[in-house]
């Protein structure tokens, strides 16, 4: 096995998309305020995308590598540790508002 994934992972990215929008206009909210100004409608938004990562440790990855090899070359299977990390998805949204 070489790749696992959630069951829910289109539902997760587009829970943590409208939650980046969110973002994005908090922290716009928060910039107006210092200049005592008040954002308006957003009238431009660009998706730039997702990143999922889920980092495995280079130990790991050596051991799933030789598993294969050996089993591939007809030898002993070699058992490889399997073990289930968290995965993070991040999102990454450019918001213009109205002043």
């Amino acid at each position: 096995m070489s790749r696992l994934s959630h069951s829910r992972i289109e539902e997760l990215r587009s829970e943590v998309r409208t939650e980046a929008v969110q973002n994005a206009r908090k922290i716009a909210d928060e910039l107006a305020e210092a200049l005592d100004q008040k954002i308006g409608r957003a009238v431009w938004i660009i998706d730039n995308g997702f990143y999922e990562s889920s980092p495995v440790p280079m130990y790991r990855t050596r051991a799933v590598a030789d598993a294969m090899f050996m089993s591939a070359a007809g030898a002993e299977t070699v058992d490889a540790e399997l073990e289930m990390q968290q995965v993070t998805l991040t999102y990454n949204v450019t918001v213009k508002f109205a002043l």
